[in-house]
């Protein structure tokens, strides 16, 4: 009877002391995809004797072009998506321009067929469409970039498989004239698709327009996913209206007078900047009842960040994927992408779950290549962001950023896989890149607003920033991503040490662990004595 006993105490201590584990340690996070479109490595493109003999002085394509990577053909009947917001002077906000509609009708035709493909090839994807400029400074640039939303002859939501990605009706051709390497996107977005959930897909292509029965080169492009709820985007469960709580995602932005911006209380006491906007459910979709309990909850996760007390502020980890923010934080330090946090930032929570940060998005500003002022290898910059601002002031927060930096870098974010990426997509692109720089280089040098200010190093002398050559934006890629990438490590020691809150999760878990095991072990050994 007695051993019976003890073996069924030992039982129950033992089921405890794994529950216990179980729900301290458990931090909901997303899977990342199993599959992507960065999952194979880029084929080197065939050498071409002349990579422009297809493009005519004024960038029409003679019927002879081809290309390896797939060619997508925009057709609006010579209707050009007009610009649709315009800078407020006074707000220092970009603003839709009133009457404008900012989508006109089209078609997209996608020819990837696999192999090298032709101007005169069938398609693999043809859809109706409707088109409009997408981003605010940078719809002032010659080149424009597009949101497409593929759309059914009478008007429906259109969900297609373009280039083998996830099924969906709306699409990103991002094709920023301000990076001359036409890299920084798709090399962060593939390495993150490593280790970051949900990160979009998004891969190259060469964009034309069709004009009747002429072909308008347009330039290299990614097409890509957005960032939105669905099953081959961020799949978190969709919205319900009956019920009380639901799974969300928000953006913190820029103010936009057409979302819903939310009333937190980190934005209404002006503990942090910028503003948190509704993403998911949609504006049109969602109840006031809705919109209050995303308020409370983020409310409630930023009162706690913006804690002074301690014992309030070490309890973040109930609400947050500090794991998420950790690999957020991480990867955008790498590529010094200083918009992190502040701008384009997205944050979701699935129900019962925790609130996480990302995907990542839009680095067309990372690796020195934001126009104000250069990046400084040998410093931080995302834990200035709001939220970020608060997290690094915790030892136990940057430890966790110190010990997964150490294993990202001897992985995913080694200096051989980083450089070895960077080798691939310049052999990939090559022939491509050709025709990218004869269409817009001399455009883009002249461009208003765009061109890399210069700097005075320590000795004072003036560093010009400026590109001339793609071989220099490729070495610089390698040579910038080199330093920071082994500059970091010391910065975040020297973070550590300014840190003033202490929440070691870590320590605390085993004194709860071995208080449990001691709860239960004392009635064992007074049984046993019986």
């Amino acid at each position: 009877m007695t051993n019976r006993r003890i073996t069924s105490l030992i039982v129950i201590a033992v089921s405890l002391i794994i529950t216990l584990s179980m729900t301290i340690y458990t931090n909901k996070k997303a899977a990342v995809k199993s599959t992507n479109s960065y999952s194979e490595p880029l084929v080197s493109a065939d050498k071409e004797d002349n990579a422009l003999s297809s493009l005519s002085d004024d960038f029409t394509l003679k019927s002879d072009f081809s290309s390896n990577l797939p060619i997508v053909i925009i057709d609006t009947e010579s209707i050009e998506p007009p610009v649709n917001t315009k800078f407020n002077e006074q707000t220092l906000l970009y603003e839709p321009i009133k009457d404008i509609e900012p989508f006109v009708d089209g078609t997209i035709s996608v020819l990837d067929n696999n192999k090298r493909n032709l101007l005169t090839d069938n398609p693999t994807s043809k859809s109706k469409i409707k088109i409009k400029l997408r981003g605010n400074t940078s719809m002032k640039y010659a080149k424009p970039q597009y949101l497409v939303k593929l759309i059914t002859e009478t008007g429906q939501d259109n969900e297609l498989s373009l280039l083998g990605m996830g099924t969906d009706n709306e699409w990103i051709i991002n094709g920023t004239m301000t990076d001359k390497s036409m890299m920084r996107n798709y090399l962060a977005y593939r390495t993150a698709s490593k280790f970051l959930s949900y990160t979009p897909d998004a891969l190259y292509c060469e964009v034309v327009i069709k004009e009747k029965d002429a072909y308008t080169y347009q330039g290299v492009y990614l097409m890509g996913e957005s960032v939105k709820q669905g099953l081959n985007r961020v799949d978190i469960s969709k919205y319900k209206a009956t019920e009380n709580y639901n799974s969300y995602m928000v953006r913190r932005d820029r103010y936009d007078e057409e979302a819903i911006m939310l009333k937190t209380y980190a934005t209404q006491n002006k503990l942090s900047s910028g503003y948190l906007g509704l993403r998911y459910p949609s504006k049109i979709n969602v109840n006031p009842k809705m919109i209050d309990y995303i308020e409370k909850d983020i409310s409630k996760i930023e009162k706690i960040l913006y804690s002074d007390n301690s014992s309030e502020f070490s309890t973040y980890p109930y609400y947050i994927n500090v794991d998420s923010f950790i690999d957020y934080f991480i990867i955008n330090e790498y590529f010094g992408n200083y918009d992190a946090g502040n701008n384009s930032t997205y944050m979701y929570k699935e129900l019962g779950g925790k609130l996480s940060i990302g995907p990542v998005w839009d680095f067309d500003g990372a690796v020195d290549n934001f126009t104000e002022k250069p990046m400084n290898v040998k410093a931080l910059a995302v834990q200035t962001a709001p939220w970020f601002d608060r997290l690094t002031k915790d030892k136990s927060f940057v430890l966790k950023l110190q010990k997964r930096y150490a294993q990202l870098r001897r992985t995913y974010l080694s200096e051989e896989n980083i450089t070895n990426d960077i080798n691939e997509i310049e052999a990939y692109i090559a022939p491509a890149q050709e025709r990218e720089w004869a269409r817009w280089n001399e455009i883009r040098s002249k461009q208003d607003g765009y061109a890399l200010k210069p700097y005075r190093d320590a000795e004072g002398d003036k560093i010009n920033r400026e590109i001339s050559e793609y071989d220099q934006d490729v070495f610089k890629l390698k040579t910038i991503l080199r330093k920071h990438g082994n500059e970091i490590p010391k910065s975040l020691q020297a973070l550590g040490q300014v840190a003033t809150k202490e929440t070691d999760w870590t320590s605390r878990t085993n004194l709860i662990l071995l208080f449990v095991v001691a709860l239960f072990c004392i009635p064992i050994i007074y049984v046993s004595r019986e």
